[in-house]
């Protein structure tokens, strides 16, 4: 977060380190912006094939957001979760990405969140901690595509597979433990 402040002309600090260790009401949680228990059709409209689903556990669907506002964006649209509402006299009533942290008002600032969406985000996370945290290892393509559990088939409506595979990377932890 710190990274993406430094470059906008806005230097307020949105995202803390320690709000991942306070109290319940400022604590940082995970949210999924494609729900891992989809039901609203916004969603079982765009992630039709199980390649798509799949993406259930990608790095690019994740988002830190307050505890609080993570639970209450539950599994709604995407428009939703991302627009703030407010009631007649001003007040908040629906807190969405797009009054939240640089990360949050960039998803927000999306006009669908799609399979394509979560797969280009998810390579953009990667080249970042690849550059800020110095790993030195180019991925290929497909070292992308194990790491972030997608295939070069996302989108694909004419795929039809009927399980859910593990990553390879995730396999490979288990044999290593």
């Amino acid at each position: 977060e710190r990274v993406f402040q430094q470059g906008t002309t806005d230097k307020d600090e949105k995202v803390r380190w320690e709000s991942f260790e306070n109290n319940q009401k400022t604590k940082i949680s995970i949210e999924h912006i494609y729900p891992q228990s989809p039901t609203d059709s916004y969603w079982t409209d765009r992630f039709k094939t199980q390649e798509d689903k799949n993406l259930t556990h990608s790095l690019g669907k994740l988002l830190l957001l307050s505890v609080s506002k993570n639970s209450e964006q539950q599994n709604y649209s995407f428009p939703k979760k991302k627009k703030t509402e407010r009631d007649a006299d001003g007040r908040i009533t629906h807190h969405g990405y797009d009054i939240g942290s640089y990360r949050e008002i960039e998803v927000a600032n999306k006009d669908e969140w799609t399979p394509e969406e979560i797969k280009e985000r998810g390579k953009l996370m990667l080249e970042f901690l690849n550059k800020h945290w110095k790993i030195g290892h180019l991925f290929t393509e497909s070292e992308i595509d194990n790491i972030l559990n997608i295939s070069s088939n996302i989108g694909n409506s004419n795929m039809d597979t009927n399980t859910i595979d593990e990553p390879d990377w995730a396999r490979n932890m288990d044999s290593e433990v």
